[in-house]
């Protein structure tokens, strides 16, 4: 009788350790789920993958990095990437880094597997995702104090700056395991900051055309970003680097003006910025739009937030205003410009 009761005890506990659930009878064992997504941006998206995405989905053919793991949705904090990396959370059969690609309009996801749900009978209730753009099938691990975690390359194209890529994260994405297969929407988030440059002009008589623009920023093009929460760093901040748009196109002096944008790494020191504009058949001419030493309102990019620049050209002067619009109002820097004289005055 003592060894019975010993029994029935052990068996009472072991079916109370914390976060495991009661096996169950193959007849009550749930039909497997399949995983689905659709991919979201909560800010805007062209049909490229050049700077920036803007829109609501990203551009058909875009290449996502997917990771999936299996999950009590009750402790998200027990499965991130830093437990997986560490073995204390495992990954889903198909999604540890898989290539994810979009395939409508609508921004639907799929791979070449057919990664699905856990169910009852696993010990978990759903997964916990993590995904991020451009899809890297060699992230890096890194070990560090800080924590442990994968990161993307990051690289800008100094030269060409409207080459540059728009990178994006979701972080954590905790996702039940569902009755029916449903589309579980991956929020991308932007982990670059951005300039938004846009011209016009208020005499369409004179044939105006910005050549180039140039940003000088301490930031070195190559950097990383982390996979679990979107952190993005360059490798350097030391030296000023000169980073280039090629633009060639004429001014306007009605909708749509003409626009340029640059993808830089977030809270590093901006210098110098300056925008080259020819008349007729002349030379370009370099105008500084704007000085770290000089201006009042200093340029300070954030993650997922642009500083717009409108640039007014006429034939005797340039206007600067620059300003973060769509989420965080950031302040004005009037920047007047003499084309005769080369003055440069701040309101």
């Amino acid at each position: 009788m003592r060894i019975l009761y010993l029994i029935l005890i052990l068996t009472l506990l072991s079916s109370c350790r914390k976060r495991e659930v009661p096996s169950v009878s193959e007849s009550d064992k749930e039909k497997p789920v399949e995983v689905s997504f659709s991919s979201g941006i909560n800010v805007a998206v062209e049909s490229s993958s050049r700077v920036p995405l803007e829109g609501s989905t990203l551009p058909v053919n875009s290449e996502v990095g997917v990771f999936g793991i299996l999950a009590d949705t009750s402790y998200p904090e027990d499965y991130t990437i830093e437990q997986l990396i560490n073995g204390y959370a495992s990954p889903q059969d198909y999604l540890y880094n898989e290539e994810y690609v979009v395939t409508s309009e609508d921004g639907d996801m799929q791979q070449k597997y057919i990664a699905i749900y856990p169910t009852k009978d696993s010990g978990y209730d759903g997964l916990c995702f993590y995904a991020y753009y451009p899809h890297d099938p060699e992230i890096i691990y890194n070990p560090s104090d800080e924590g442990t975690t994968y990161l993307l390359p990051v690289t800008l194209n100094s030269n060409s700056m409207e080459e540059s890529v728009d990178y994006l994260y979701t972080g954590q994405v905790v996702q039940k395991t569902p009755v029916v297969s449903q589309k579980t929407v991956l929020p991308f988030k932007h982990a670059l900051g951005r300039l938004k440059f846009i011209f016009n002009t208020t005499n369409d008589k004179i044939l105006s055309k910005v050549t180039e623009i140039h940003v000088y920023a301490n930031c070195s093009p190559k950097g990383v970003m982390s996979i679990e929460d979107g952190t993005c760093v360059p490798d350097n901040t030391k030296a000023s680097v000169r980073y280039k748009y090629n633009l060639n196109e004429i001014i306007t002096g009605s909708e749509p003006f003409l626009t340029a944008d640059f993808m830089l790494f977030p809270n590093v020191k901006i210098n110098n910025i300056y925008c080259f504009i020819s008349t007729e058949d002349s030379e370009p001419v370099k105008y500084q739009l704007y000085s770290y030493n000089t201006s009042v309102n200093k340029i300070n990019l954030e993650a997922g937030q642009f500083t717009k620049i409108s640039v007014n050209f006429t034939p005797k002067e340039v206007q600067l205003t620059g300003e973060v619009s769509t989420w965080i109002e950031q302040g004005i820097d009037n920047v007047n410009i003499d084309e005769e004289t080369g003055e440069v005055t701040h309101e």
